[in-house]
């Protein structure tokens, strides 16, 4: 019953790496803490050492990929800020142009 709980659990990780925003990503890693917490400190009595050891494998994966989806997000927020204060810098040289011609 504890192993298909777990399975469960982790299959349900697995179907949302991909589909995740950085906000939920992080949430993602929270949760995947708090799980191992509780594999490590509870189930451990209900579980062979050698299962919470594969648990524990499989959540590092996770864990992993979590952290590329928010790097990945992150760098696209950092490029999408540089093109708007880029656009911004254009936008303000025009301004100056015309107001010196205008002059």
């Amino acid at each position: 019953l504890i192993k298909n709980i777990l399975k469960k659990k982790i299959r349900f990780m697995l179907e949302n790496i991909d589909s995740t925003s950085d906000s939920d990503s992080r949430k993602a890693l929270d949760q995947m803490a708090k799980f191992r917490s509780l594999i490590n400190e509870k189930y451990k009595y209900f579980l062979d050492s050698k299962y919470i050891s594969l648990l524990n494998q499989k959540l590092d994966i996770l864990s992993r990929e979590f952290n590329i989806n928010v790097k990945r997000e992150q760098s696209i927020e950092q490029k999408r800020f540089e093109q708007y204060l880029y656009q911004k810098s254009l936008e303000n040289e025009t301004l100056e142009k015309e107001e010196s011609k205008s002059r």
